[in-house]
């Protein structure tokens, strides 16, 4: 079972997805990033465009535009080797193969959150800070 403890530092939060497998995508009105594992699954729901670097290639997305969404999809079964929130408000996600996302905070929107076990919740706001809630242990 994952750690669901979020990590602090100075300008950045650690969030609990290293060694997780990306084991599902889905698209709505936004797009959802799902770490499924036993007991302890954890969803990243992205309001807001994002960057997603995939074989050296970046490419600026977002879920209303689905025809374009393949570099995205293609993270597909990817191993996160890190996961960090910026106290601005961003989303960094680092996959072991070198291919990565990135979600700026948004002026005007919620442009990303994260659910997860024990309670984890962590919002992107909209003047660029983080909401967190966790269990505390």
């Amino acid at each position: 079972m994952m750690n669901n403890q979020l990590k602090e530092y100075e300008d950045h939060w650690v969030l609990p997805l290293q060694n997780r497998e990306l084991t599902r995508c889905c698209v709505d009105y936004g797009f959802v990033l799902e770490f499924w594992e036993q007991e302890s699954n954890v969803t990243i729901r992205i309001g807001e465009s994002f960057l997603v670097k995939v074989n050296q290639e970046e490419h600026e997305l977002c879920a209303e535009k689905q025809s374009l969404l393949g570099p995205a999809l293609s993270l597909l079964h990817e191993t996160v080797e890190s996961a960090i929130a910026s106290k601005r408000g961003a989303l960094i996600l680092r996959f072991s193969n070198g291919n990565s996302l990135l979600v700026e905070a948004s002026n005007n929107y919620e442009a990303w959150e994260l659910h997860g076990p024990g309670g984890l919740h962590v919002i992107s706001t909209p003047d660029g800070n983080l909401s967190i809630w966790q269990a505390q242990f």
